[in-house]
């Protein structure tokens, strides 16, 4: 499993906003401080155990000496644009949608595994717009490539999502966001019982 990271490199520069990732047991969220008071985005929830992935070489037994690669989602960084604000904001004399858009920066942090032979591999991850009781209002896949160190470091990359949804009345402190990677059965019990060991 991956190791944890000193509390720096969860502080991220967004815009005008600095924004932390704290994670939690079971999830995690992101504050922003702003200079200027800006309507709420939705929460960001990044969960175990979808928020790591560890792939072995096809047909090979789970051991160490098989890993092609293990990965995390590191942080995770929100910006979001109501539909409404956005049409105050340009010339064009129309009535505005009741929607959001939202940009999502996404970092992972992957290492090398002994099967490993290139410099990249291909992953997918998830981006899942939720309401309040975590009902998912949609839901869309992303194709990753993630790079690989050369060595036994790790690399860091990051990849941007956007998502559009309809705000219904609503502001988007109504709404959460999952962010995870897609993982088989046999993926998620693998981490499940990563977490249960000692």
């Amino acid at each position: 499993m991956i190791g944890a990271l000193p509390i720096s490199a969860y502080l991220r520069p967004f815009g005008r906003c600095l924004v932390l990732l704290v994670l939690l047991t079971g999830g995690a969220f992101v504050l922003a401080s702003c200079k200027e008071k800006l309507p709420p985005c939705p929460l960001v929830k990044v969960r175990t155990p979808l928020n790591q992935i560890t792939k072995f070489a096809p047909g090979a037994p789970i051991a160490k000496e098989n890993v092609v690669y293990a990965s995390r989602i590191r942080a995770v960084a929100i910006k979001c644009t109501y539909d409404e604000i956005k049409a105050r904001q340009t010339t064009q004399n129309r009535d505005p949608s009741d929607g959001m858009e939202v940009l999502l920066k996404i970092n992972f942090e992957t290492v090398r595994g002994g099967a490993a032979t290139g410099r990249e591999v291909a992953g997918e991850y998830f981006v899942a717009v939720a309401d309040r009781q975590e009902t998912i209002l949609n839901r869309e896949v992303f194709p990753i490539e993630l790079p690989l160190p050369s060595g036994s470091g790790t690399a860091v990359s990051e990849e941007e999502a956007w998502m559009r949804f309809k705000l219904e009345g609503r502001n988007g402190l109504a709404f959460l966001i999952f962010v995870g990677f897609t993982l088989t059965e046999e993926e998620i019990k693998f981490n499940q019982q990563l977490l249960q060991s000692p």
